[in-house]
């Protein structure tokens, strides 16, 4: 199946947090080009990811189910993709399958890793159709591959070693191997990994990358603070990078590399991404991507060719369609799924950002040596891999419509409520408004009103957004202590006193 989505599609609803524009040029006008899509059929797990891969101007995609079983799809020199024979890696449970890559004999290859018994077992084809699947040699222990590259002479990977007397629930140590032939790995221990003695002293590492001169870039954290790893010798051994600016992160994670720039996400600072000049051995904060308020999730990135991609939501471009300013204007604008959808970005310089025309429920992207861009995207009929075709910049997005907004007396955190002084005061329904919390004081609902739960019908004409949600009222403290809790027009919704005990909402 082959279908061509115009530039004006609208954007598919994922919440994500990602970057502001910056000021690149536009393209220019006269360069035209579109998205053009091809379905893969084949189950993906709910803890398994779809991966995609290129090697010179071939792809290779693969599905990996719930079952252990995986549909490979491959595509020749820009042909379309042609269905390989589903194979099984022998594993089930919480397992998955890592991004393959291509040996220095042209032999495509990756790992399964996981299962109930922590296992990993290789798996290779010539040709991305056919494949065989083999135990893997030294890595023992419950160990749990996160990553791997091909090397000049082999493989390396990075993962963890489950202590965990339960091994599901964890007890992680951080450790690298490698392998001249993809079946018997070598283990390496990383420097400055702390010894496992409870989860304080856990460490991880998930993300690996080749950056320039051969050199190969880990990275993960140890104990409490971000970790970064180096290798000069092909994953044959390691130094720890000592960076002011990592020190005070909590974790680093997803690097993506174009020869010595790398970019990260990273938890713990103020900005949700840090950038490298020099292959890892510095990093500075990547001043081009907005931060959304209240928010330390983890931005996605994948690299392809010389472009950094991203998803942005309208949040994180300052446009909240469910902040309450925006719903007390106008419950109509309010609510989950409410705004405008998501964006994807480009960088081509990881500093600056644009929004452009593209999928946004994004598996994975990369390019091929000719220059087109693939994207591996979820859809309601499964997956889907777009193309964007070669020497043609992406087409810009366009601008972000923003909601009306309303000024509100509200209660700053820490404050407690003036007698007689009208607040903004949405409630969260998630167990109900029995029981509110406002004012750093918990409240117990008086009187006999009808009630409201997330998921209920809402009682007729009360400020509650189209599906549900938050009650939008208005909270007053009365002398005699009793708050009384009305709509915008001053109807009485509920009463409430201070509540004696202590409660919590599971």
């Amino acid at each position: 199946m082959r279908c061509t989505l115009p530039l004006g599609t609208a954007l598919l609803a994922l919440v994500l947090v990602a970057s502001g524009c910056g000021d690149r040029p536009a393209p220019p006008a006269d360069a035209q080009g579109e998205w053009s899509g091809q379905r893969l059929t084949g189950p993906v797990g709910p803890d398994q990811s779809p991966r995609l891969a290129t090697a010179g101007d071939d792809a290779l995609v693969l599905l990996v189910s719930e079952r252990g079983r995986v549909q490979p799809h491959v595509s020749r020199d820009g042909a379309p993709f042609a269905a390989g024979t589903p194979f099984a890696t022998g594993l089930d449970g919480f397992f998955d399958v890592l991004t393959p890559v291509r040996l220095a004999d042209g032999t495509w290859y990756t790992v399964a890793t996981g299962g109930d018994d922590y296992v990993v077992r290789t798996l290779r084809s010539t040709d991305g159709l056919a494949w065989t699947v083999e135990p893997a040699a030294g890595l023992t222990g419950r160990a749990e591959v996160n990553a791997l590259i091909a090397t000049a002479d082999g493989v390396a990977a990075v993962g963890v070693r489950r202590h965990a007397a339960d091994p599901s629930i964890g007890g992680f140590s951080a450790l690298a191997w490698r392998s001249t032939d993809g079946r018997a790995f070598t283990e390496v221990a990383l420097p400055e990994v702390p010894v496992y003695r409870g989860y304080r002293t856990e460490s991880s590492v998930s993300g690996l990358v080749p950056v320039a001169g051969g050199a190969l870039l880990a990275t993960g954290r140890a104990g409490r603070a971000a970790r970064v790893w180096r290798s000069a010798d092909q994953g044959a051994s390691w130094t720890a990078v000592d960076d002011p600016l990592l020190a005070r992160a909590g974790g680093v994670d997803q690097p993506v590399a174009d020869g010595d720039r790398v970019l990260a996400s990273v938890s713990g600072l103020s900005h949700p991404i840090v950038l490298s000049d020099d292959g890892g051995r510095s990093w500075r904060i990547d001043r081009g991507l907005q931060v959304p308020p209240e928010s330390d999730d983890w931005v996605p990135l994948w690299q392809a060719g010389s472009r950094t991609l991203t998803v942005r939501s309208a949040a994180a471009e300052g446009a909240d369609w469910s902040r309450p300013e925006v719903c007390y204007a106008d419950l109509d604008q309010c609510g989950a799924g409410a705004g405008p959808g998501p964006r994807l970005a480009v960088s081509e310089d990881g500093a600056h950002w644009r929004a452009v025309v593209g999928p946004t429920d994004v598996d994975a992207a990369a390019a091929t040596a000719d220059g087109r861009l693939l994207v591996l995207r979820s859809g309601a009929k499964g997956r889907f891999l777009d193309t964007w075709p070669a020497g043609v910049p992406l087409a810009d997005a366009p601008g972000l419509d923003r909601p009306r907004t309303v000024d509100l007396v509200r209660l700053a955190e820490g404050e407690r409520p003036e007698v007689g002084t009208r607040y903004a005061a949405p409630l969260y329904t998630h167990c109900g408004i029995d029981r509110i919390w406002f004012g750093e004081q918990g409240w117990q609902r008086t009187d006999d009103g009808p009630g409201y739960e997330a998921g209920d019908r809402p009682p007729a004409g009360w400020p509650i957004p189209p599906g549900g949600g938050s009650v939008y009222g208005y909270a007053t403290l009365g002398a005699d202590g009793v708050l009384t809790y009305a709509d915008g027009g001053g109807a009485v919704l509920a009463t409430y006193e201070k509540a004696a005990e202590p409660f919590f909402c599971a």
